[in-house]
């Protein structure tokens, strides 16, 4: 986890201070960066006695492909030890390797990746689908948690099966209509409130119930999986803080589609209770991995099995003095989790590898041994 912050917080803040200065930014504006777009380009068939035909365009010269563009929005998740890309099943269905995924760099210059050439697996689309949710998620190749795409920290998702409270605003982020991206990017937001409690529906792509939360606002297309953020307040100078405010800011969910009839609708939202069962189900690193502070020292030692913390070896601070590491031991107990100046931010409580509960702790609440 430490290792997480350090390249969440640290790496964030750098990109964003190319962009522009930071307190040029409101929260909205900088949760913008961490989504992706995503396009991949079909060619028309029609279908001739049964059979599907490509269909081509042909000029005096050559003949070229009619094509068209399938799109979607999706985010990108990191655990202790591995980092996702995240998106709504329905949207991972039509991808391939050529698809491409666009995000924001700087002063908004858009960075284009071809799915094939940032997953850990070059081979294969190894998606992992949750049983019953539209959620889809893909593991990345490791390198690109050090650099280039921007993360949301795990810890970020909602941990309970629940909608937010119908007073509160959520704000969705995506690309509707292809919009915000061309020779800049700028992800399209969109604020609403839940209009529901957890209630189960058909699901718009294959009939199969599931569990979702409405909004009083219908989607547009190319919303489809795009994360719902339930942001803090910002009140007078106080900005977005992803680092010391992470028990404020959540990830409440993930765009699905709209349930519509007759020209009104209300959004559906996958819950992020969800998002987090597929993260955990997909394939993750096994073994002992060792988080570095950026002067090269040893920060924490911790052995894993399939991406999650199972045992912590170790902690030390940015001058290699021990420090409290937690009593995690076979997937039972805490695990202590530091910025990179040494501050204790929170405490997670581990019952068989799964998180029971997290403590968050304000700067100077608590001095390390």
């Amino acid at each position: 986890m430490q290792k997480k912050y350090f390249v969440l917080v640290i790496v964030f803040h750098l990109f964003m201070s190319n962009v522009k200065g930071q307190s040029e930014y409101s929260q909205i504006a900088k949760f913008s960066h961490f989504v992706g777009y995503i396009k991949e380009d079909k060619i028309v068939t029609e279908k001739h006695g049964g059979i599907d035909y490509e269909v081509w365009l042909k000029n005096e010269k050559n003949a070229i492909p009619k094509t068209y563009s399938k799109t979607g929005t999706c985010f990108f998740v990191t655990t202790d030890s591995d980092g996702y890309l995240v998106t709504a099943a329905h949207v991972a269905k039509f991808t391939s390797k050529n698809t491409m995924i666009v995000i924001s760099g700087i002063n908004n210059s858009p960075v284009k990746y071809k799915l094939g050439d940032i997953i850990s697996e070059k081979n294969e689309l190894n998606w992992t689908s949750h049983p019953n949710a539209d959620v889809s998620v893909i593991k990345l190749d490791s390198k690109y948690l050090k650099h280039g795409i921007p993360f949301i920290s795990f810890d970020m998702l909602k941990y309970n099966l629940g909608a937010p409270f119908r007073e509160d605003e959520v704000t969705v982020f995506g690309f509707p209509l292809s919009l915000g991206v061309g020779e800049k990017i700028s992800a399209i937001s969109k604020t609403s409130k839940p209009s529901s409690g957890i209630i189960e529906l058909p699901r718009f792509d294959n009939r199969q119930r599931s569990n979702f939360f409405l909004l009083d606002d219908p989607s547009v297309s190319g919303f489809s999986g795009g994360p719902i953020v339930q942001l803090l307040p910002q009140i007078g100078a106080t900005r977005f803080d992803i680092a010391n405010k992470n028990d404020e800011n959540k990830i409440v969910g993930l765009v699905h589609g709209t349930i519509n009839e007759k020209g009104g609708g209300f959004a559906a939202i996958v819950p992020s209770f969800y998002i987090k069962e597929t993260i955990e189900s997909a394939p993750g690193f096994t073994g002992t991995f060792a988080f570095k502070h950026s002067n090269g020292q040893i920060w924490s030692e911790r052995i894993y099995k399939n991406g999650v913390p199972i045992t912590v070896l170790s902690n030390f601070d940015s001058n290699g003095v021990r420090q409290e590491k937690g009593t995690l031991i076979n997937g039972n107990g805490t695990l202590f989790l530091y910025d990179e100046k040494n501050n204790l931010e929170m405490i997670r409580f581990y019952k068989k590898g799964s998180i029971q509960r997290i403590d968050y702790l304000k700067k100077k609440e608590f001095k390390a041994k």
